[in-house]
């Protein structure tokens, strides 16, 4: 069975790509339409100004090994991609020829690395500045350019594969450069002409979803039409906020019907890749893209279970949580953030230390406040010839900075130490979520000092605690109704039938439905539009991770030593997922029960006691 094996896989707010040419291309968040010409200086995001006051407590210099610069310093150079294409499709002419000796055609090879780097680099800086401001033109420009274009370039990689693998030379281009077997490309490629041309439709769809901001969509108020910006031209300081308020509620609701439009043709587009590549549904393409390497039959047996924690997650809540409230969270800076997580993660592990360190020293982050057209969330991506991780990551201002830092820091973790080599989706999000719950264990002594950061410590433990459920029972539910969606064939795709399987996938998931969830501003986020059958693996990952927390909680430093173990892997002789975990001592999210069991340990932590009816 041939894989989409080249370059056009998900970065999946954290996805990455392998080495040399045998990379899995991180194609970023694709943005559409016409190729653009370039203007001649990208237009880069001022930085934040730093308070005056404390500072971000920058490590000393040390030479980590490799060849990063500071995230400042890398320039940003548009890539040609009808050239690279030109470049490859020479290179693989060269090899079906085959009227050069060996060593040539091996060189023509290598003369292709710097041109693919950039161009992932280049498709990484794209992604991140547009994601600080959607509505800058020339970001906006350059993101559409390099992932419309990335399917074309896909194909143009998968020839020369495909070329080695057909020629007399394949064993020596299998030893001297690919290192691993070319025997799925035998046969040929999957990238048909066709095939491109629906990735392409589906590159320019999800372009579509990427350009709204508030400079673009087009909305009425009172008969009035314009851009949110242009409409609250000239309106006076006395009304603005109530104004600008009035103005973003109808921008979200055209956002809304959008996206709508955009998700039900994504998913006929979809579904029609799935036949073009042989496959029985596109959950099978998905599957392979996000490297979940167990069956749907798994999955849906995991989310099944999810209304069987709702007795305990309810006697929890009320008993434990129901004083929590959004409006109470502490505020938390920027400074105090980054600084304390440096100090604590220094102290549970060396090595985790070092790499927060070198987060620091080389500026790969960009943790700034919500302003308008920045993406509201947070990704770990690899940026290709720096040989770094980066993380993106727009603040609260809350004490929910803590986590989501040390989530992303859990995919820099990965990253770094692996470099950027990517062991699947449900891997990745363990790495980030169990160390987010092993910092809420070991931050306690950090905010001890006064009674005031005492109850601000325990106010986030149980919010986290307290959200385990909600990321079941959301995720959950999503992730079930993709699985129902995407078992359609394209003619059944509508408006009418998603809605009512929204209902469906509540009452198997949730036990009932719940009204607010079906609708389609609860389904219509970033993962279900642009990276389908993500959201199972804040399931499978929560599981594995609430372990890991328990065993630190049973055993000091078990859970670390776990953790450290699952980070340390062999790229050269992977495991499957749930061999991974077992390699690590930690057990299957996926056996029967193991949302029960995962449950029953968070109520022995929180009630101290053994949950019974």
């Amino acid at each position: 069975m041939k894989k989409i094996t080249a370059f056009l896989l998900c970065i999946l707010i954290c996805f990455y790509s392998l080495t040399a040419l045998t990379a899995c291309k991180e194609a970023s968040q694709p943005v559409g339409g016409d190729t653009p010409t370039p203007t001649p200086t990208p237009s880069t995001p001022t930085p934040e100004p730093e308070p005056q006051g404390p500072t971000i407590a920058v490590p000393n210099y040390k030479d980590f090994g490799r060849d990063t610069v500071n995230f400042t310093e890398i320039v940003y150079e548009s890539p040609d991609v009808e050239d690279l294409i030109e470049d490859f499709n020479s290179a693989t002419a060269r090899i079906s020829a085959n009227e050069l000796p060996f060593d040539e055609q091996l060189e023509g090879i290598l003369a292709l690395e710097d041109g693919y780097n950039a161009y992932l680099t280049m498709y990484t800086l794209a992604e991140i500045n547009n994601s600080r401001d959607s509505s800058n033109e020339f970001w906006l420009e350059e993101y559409t350019y390099l992932s419309t274009n990335s399917s074309a370039f896909s194909q143009a990689v998968e020839d020369l594969y495909v070329a080695a693998a057909q020629s007399p030379h394949k064993s020596d281009f299998e030893e001297e450069y690919f290192g691993v077997s070319l025997d799925d490309y035998v046969d040929g490629g999957v990238y048909t002409d066709e095939l491109v041309a629906l990735l392409t439709a589906e590159s320019e769809l999800i372009a579509r979803y990427n350009g709204f901001s508030t400079d673009t969509v087009i909305i009425t108020v009172n008969g009035e039409e314009g851009t949110v910006k242009q409409l609250m031209d000239g309106v006076p300081a006395s009304k603005y906020d109530s104004t600008l308020n009035l103005y973003m509620l109808y921008y979200m609701n055209e956002v809304t019907r959008l996206t709508k439009g955009i998700y039900l043709e994504l998913v006929r587009t979809r579904i029609e890749i799935a036949e073009e590549l042989g496959k029985e549904s596109y959950i099978e393409v998905a599957y392979e893209e996000m490297g979940h390497d167990y069956s749907p039959e798994k999955t849906l047996s995991l989310l099944s279970d999810v209304k069987n924690a709702a007795e305990i997650a309810y006697r929890l809540y009320y008993n434990n949580f129901y004083h929590l409230s959004t409006d109470i969270e502490p505020y938390a800076t920027k400074i105090d953030v980054i600084n304390t997580l440096y100090a604590l993660f220094g102290e549970i592990n060396g090595e985790l230390g070092d790499i927060y360190a070198y987060m620091l020293q080389h500026g790969l982050y960009d943790y700034s406040s919500k302003a308008d057209n920045r993406l509201d969330g947070a990704f770990t991506t690899y940026i290709r010839t720096n040989n770094s991780p980066f993380i993106f990551m727009t603040a609260s201002g809350r004490y929910s900075d803590y986590v989501t830092l040390s989530h992303e820091f859990g995919h820099f973790a990965d990253m770094y130490t692996n470099y950027g080599r990517n062991a699947g989706l449900d891997l990745s999000e363990v790495y980030s979520q169990a160390l987010a719950y092993l910092m809420l264990l070991k931050i306690e002594d950090s905010m001890s000092e006064t009674q005031t950061l005492k109850n601000n410590y325990r106010y986030m433990l149980h919010k986290e605690m307290d959200e385990i459920y909600n990321i079941l029972a959301y995720q959950g539910y999503l992730a079930t109704f993709e699985h129902m969606v995407y078992s359609l064939s394209s003619e059944e795709v509508t408006e009418d039938k998603l809605l009512e399987l929204m209902d469906e996938a509540q009452i198997f998931c949730l036990g009932g439905v719940i009204p607010d969830l079906s609708s389609w501003d609860a389904v219509l986020i970033v993962h279900t539009v642009e990276y389908p059958f993500y959201v199972q693996s804040y399931c499978t990952s929560l599981v594995a991770a609430i372990e890991i927390m328990l065993m630190e909680i049973e055993q000091e430093g078990a859970g670390i030593t776990a953790y450290m173990s699952l980070l340390n892997r062999d790229n050269d002789n992977p495991l499957s997922f749930e061999e991974e975990l077992e390699r690590a001592g930690i057990s299957s999210p996926l056996r029967d029960g193991a949302i029960l069991d995962m449950y029953q340990g968070v109520y022995r932590f929180i009630t101290g006691k053994v949950y019974s009816r």
